[in-house]
Parts: structure tokens; C-alpha cells; sequence
């Protein structure tokens, strides 16, 4: 069952093989916060990013976020077969988690688009921004000029390297996180692509842009 808090933007929710990011807060049918990924509840703060189709996702996330918008908040009433009572839950329930309860899942769909999955695991997932142009992308042993900057999901910048000369480095050779050089690999000139990657740069999310002789990237990390 769904409930709508606030309507969302747009023509149509997110389908199979895109990324959805998107914050849930779970509480009891008597309001009892259980667990949110929401700072003010808590939780880490940082949104939760899933490939659909691809991730493991609770069964009544799976079913309910494709009705969703962008923007929109939710609340999905679920039974526990639902949630982590389902028989053969692909996610374990966290510790003292009443899965046998019904509860009420709170949803804010932040953001949804197609991604290319660059790695099995879903540890590097792209979304092109822009299409380049040509075929050919970097590969051992290429040498890459790029322009460096990161900060983090709130604005913090991290570190920066944008001005003077481009950073120079080697396809191949292990000097850049091998998520992100993985990412670069699937990418043509002047592609602009957002990247995210399990593994890139320190425990924290980031956002990394690169511009690497007319291409760019963009680039978050969560560990």
C-alpha cells in the first residue's frame, strides 16, 4: 500500500537497469523509528544508490520505487514477506530488525537515470552526461593530461587540480584508483560521463570531476 507525501517531477519513474538514489526511513505501524539512512534519524546521512534489476532490494522496494518520481516522497505500508520476511531475502535483516512486523517505509526518490554497469559487482556504475565522439577510449599504455577536482556530496572541496598544468598519469599503471581508471576506460573523447565507484578515494562520498583532452568526468565514491 502507498501513500503520496509529496508529489515527485517528471513523465515516468525509473525502470530496470537504472540507478535510483534515494533516501528510506523505517518505522513501526505506531511510528517507532526502526532504522533511516537520513542524519537527522541517525543514519549515515548518505543517500542509498541501487542499479534496479541488478542490486538486491528488499521485494516491496523493488515493486514500490518504479511508481515513484523524481522529487516524490512515499510511504509504502509492507508486510514483512514484503521486507526481510520474504522467503529467501537477498539482504539479511541488521541486528534486533522486526522483520516479522508489518512497517512503514518512507521513501524520498532523489534521483533516477540509466547506467552503464562497468564492473559485475555494481562497484563502478556510469551515467553519460554527454555523448562523445569517435570510438576509441584510453588503454594501456596511453598517457592521460587530466583536470582533477573532488569534494565531497556536501560541497567540501577535497582536493583540487584544475589550474596550471593538467595531471598527467598512465593508463595502466596503477596511479589513479583502479575503479576510476576502470570508469575512463569505457569512456571517448569528449564523453562526459557521472561515475560512481565503490572504491575510489578515502571512506567518504565524493564527487570527482576529470577532464582528460576534451573528455570529462564526474565521479562520486562511497566505501
Amino acid at each position: 500500500m502507498k501513500a503520496l507525501i509529496r508529489p515527485g517531477g517528471g513523465d515516468a519513474g525509473p525502470s530496470d537497469g537504472d540507478q535510483i538514489i534515494y533516501h528510506c526511513t523505517i518505522r513501526t505501524l505506531d511510528g517507532v523509528l526502526v532504522e533511516s539512512s537520513r542524519s537527522d534519524y541517525g543514519g549515515k546521512g548518505t543517500p542509498i544508490r541501487h542499479v534496479l534489476g541488478k542490486s538486491k532490494m528488499l521485494l516491496g522496494l523493488l515493486e514500490g520505487i518504479p511508481t515513484m518520481l523524481k522529487g516524490e516522497v512515499a510511504m509504502f505500508k509492507m508486510k514483512h514477506q514484503l521486507h526481510y520476511g520474504e522467503d529467501d531475502c537477498p539482504i539479511t535483516a541488521p541486528d534486533g530488525f522486526p522483520k516479522e512486523d508489518e512497517l512503514h517505509f518512507e521513501i524520498e526518490l532523489i534521483d533516477f537515470f540509466k547506467a552503464k554497469v562497468v564492473t559485475d559487482d555494481l562497484g563502478v556504475v556510469k551515467k553519460v552526461v554527454r555523448e562523445g565522439k569517435g570510438w576509441e577510449s584510453p588503454r594501456e599504455p596511453y598517457e592521460v593530461k587530466a583536470w582533477i577536482s573532488a569534494k565531497t556530496v556536501t560541497g567540501k572541496l577535497i582536493m583540487s587540480h584544475t589550474e596550471g598544468e593538467p595531471y598527467l598519469f598512465t593508463f595502466g599503471k596503477s596511479e589513479l584508483p583502479k575503479g576510476l581508471e576502470m570508469a575512463i576506460g569505457t569512456m571517448v573523447r569528449e564523453e562526459k560521463a557521472v561515475i560512481g565507484t565503490s572504491q575510489l578515494l578515502t571512506q567518504c562520498l565524493h564527487v570527482l570531476t576529470i577532464s582528460y583532452t576534451g573528455l570529462s568526468l564526474e565521479a562520486y565514491s562511497e566505501t
